[in-house]
């Protein structure tokens, strides 16, 4: 790739097969990809954090571990990262258990070219919005955690469609006191109307 040139996204491909590992890796990154390959799960697992977005190309089996066991301990550090398996065996039954384990498609060995990039284009669209999610929800809580204790008091009763007047006697404050707590509050939460501030407390509530 040139400097100039765009990357389409980030790959992980773990694979105990080395001369799979380095064709995957010169196709996807001729391809645009960022690529890094690892030759087991624990290779992987001591490498990659959660936090660190990216698309799991993922082989079924591996010497005294399994690709569905890798993935159920993602899960359980909530690593949500989009998982494409690979593997050998085109059972039905293999397919089903990894689907309902979560996984975001399945492909058999030898795949095509264009068949890989096609889910990986797929996927990348779910990692990039699961991204902006994370990335939003880290700037609720940045700006929930900026609230002075007076502000985040005056959120909880406009949230609860309290007026300012009720909220000033409620808090023994005068009105134009409330007023401009008010007003700061909804300025650090980037909250445009009352409707507004209620969806991000919600999204608050469920962290």
């Amino acid at each position: 790739m040139t400097g100039g040139e765009t990357v389409r996204g980030r790959v992980f491909v773990v694979d105990d097969d080395t001369n799979l590992l380095l064709a995957l890796k010169q196709l996807l990154s001729a391809a645009g990809w960022s690529v890094e390959v690892f030759s087991s799960t624990s290779d992987f697992e001591a490498r990659i954090m959660p936090s660190e977005p990216g698309i799991l190309l993922l082989d079924v089996e591996f010497p005294g571990d399994t690709g569905l066991e890798l993935q159920g301990r993602l899960a359980a550090r909530n690593d949500e990262r989009p998982v494409i398996f690979m593997t050998g065996r085109d059972e039905v039954a293999l397919a089903v258990q990894a689907m309902r384990s979560g996984a975001f498609d399945y492909l058999v060995k030898p795949f095509a070219e264009k068949a890989l990039i096609e889910v990986l284009t797929r996927a990348s669209g779910i990692e990039v919005s699961r991204q902006q999610e994370r990335d939003e929800e880290l700037r609720i809580e940045r700006a929930y955690d900026s609230l002075s204790p007076r502000e985040t008091e005056v959120m909880s009763h406009v949230v609860a469609g309290k007026l300012n007047k009720q909220i000033a006697n409620d808090m023994a404050l005068a009105e134009i006191t409330v007023k401009v707590h008010r007003a700061r509050m909804m300025k650090k939460m980037k909250a445009s109307s009352v409707a507004a501030l209620v969806r991000l407390h919600e999204r608050l509530r469920r962290r």
